[in-house]
């Protein structure tokens, strides 16, 4: 027997178990984050968290904005795109791949299957510029310093 007569070193029935570990695993990641924490009074919570909760929302509603505005003046009417790609940049680079993967399901209930896999290349995207300008902005930083 041929090791690629059952689907080589991946068959499929190991795809489709993969495929759903990300839903479930990312329960395990948020369930652990705060064991063995003390909580902090509310009032410095907000202190601390305060000005990133506000400047995070900022720039997450800013990306709804502009996705929407892109999707409905130029996006849908021009390319004849869903009006739910206007959700990709949030999705994307706020969300991330584990965000991405886990809204295909909602993806195919708006009749918009390819959000997905834009979604994905889109945080694909948003990682390898933020790593590359990072480490340009490192390189700077580190020539400056000297």
């Amino acid at each position: 027997m041929n090791l690629f007569d059952e689907g080589g070193f991946f068959p499929q029935s190991m795809v489709d178990v993969w495929s759903e570990l990300p839903g479930l695993l990312i329960n395990v990641i948020f369930a652990s984050l705060f064991l063995g924490m003390t909580f902090p009074s509310i009032k410095k919570m907000w202190e601390i968290s305060g000005p990133q909760i506000t400047f995070a929302h900022f720039i997450s509603w800013g990306m709804y904005v502009v996705g929407t505005l892109l999707t409905l003046l130029i996006l849908t009417p021009v390319f004849g795109m869903n009006p739910a790609a206007g959700a990709l940049l949030e999705i994307s680079f706020v969300g991330g791949h584990g965000t991405a993967a886990g809204l295909s399901g909602t993806f195919e209930a708006v009749g918009f299957e390819e959000g997905r896999d834009l979604a994905i290349g889109l945080a694909t995207i948003g990682v390898l510029t933020g790593v590359f300008l990072g480490m340009v902005g490192g390189q700077k930083r580190k020539n400056r310093d000297y």
